[in-house]
């Protein structure tokens, strides 16, 4: 049976990386948040029992942009800032990791929640491994992983991603994004329910 712990009583790295933001515990385990570029975001997480992979599948060419993090201690928030970032990014740990991004849309005059961890389990660890929840806006429209038998909206569908290969895959005649690079892209709808035009934003 899978036990998921939830990865909390981290706090802030007594020294901060230039180009990272970085939480520990007693236990072991350090969190960190990069940015690639502006928009692109990198969390790895490694504990006791729970190294980094020998070999990444992904291999960025690029250094990670230098962070500039605003620590609240009493609040336990951090707001994080790049060079090019137009969006707020912000880290939360009274509890486990929260990461939350608010961006500022036309059509809004407040800045509008584009993405955000699961209050208290955002961040669990087994025996196998770790497990990230994330929130998902309901009312969104979701599209992506290459499904093509499946509908356009994926709303309310569930999905499991796994590391082994179907029979007789083959990458180059099938889809590669589907099972390479499983994007979910999660956008609001031109209009709600009502009828009333949305801010337009999106998250992948």
């Amino acid at each position: 049976m899978l036990v998921e712990r939830p990865l909390n009583n981290l706090t802030p790295a007594g020294q901060q990386p230039a180009d990272a933001f970085k939480l520990t515990n007693a236990q072991g385990f350090e969190w960190t948040l990069s940015f690639l570029t502006p928009t692109i975001l990198k969390i790895v997480v490694v504990g006791p029992n729970h190294p980094l992979p020998q070999q990444s599948n992904v291999q960025w060419s690029q250094k990670p942009l230098a962070v500039s993090a605003k620590i609240d201690a009493a609040s336990k928030r951090a707001s994080l800032s790049v060079e090019g970032l137009t969006r707020q990014v912000t880290v939360q740990w009274d509890d486990t990791p929260l990461v939350d991004v608010h961006e500022s849309v036309h059509g809004s005059n407040e800045k509008v929640h584009i993405f955000g961890d699961s209050p208290h389990k955002s961040y669990c660890y087994s025996n196998e491994g770790f497990i990230r929840y994330t929130r998902v806006q309901k009312d969104n429209l979701h599209v992506g992983l290459g499904e093509k038998a499946a509908p356009l909206d994926l709303t309310h569908r569930s999905f499991a991603i796994t590391g082994s290969d179907s029979a007789s895959y083959d990458a180059y005649l099938t889809d590669p994004l589907y099972k390479h690079t499983p994007f979910l892209m999660s956008l609001p709808k031109p209009f709600d329910a009502e009828g009333n035009p949305q801010p337009l934003s999106s998250a992948v």
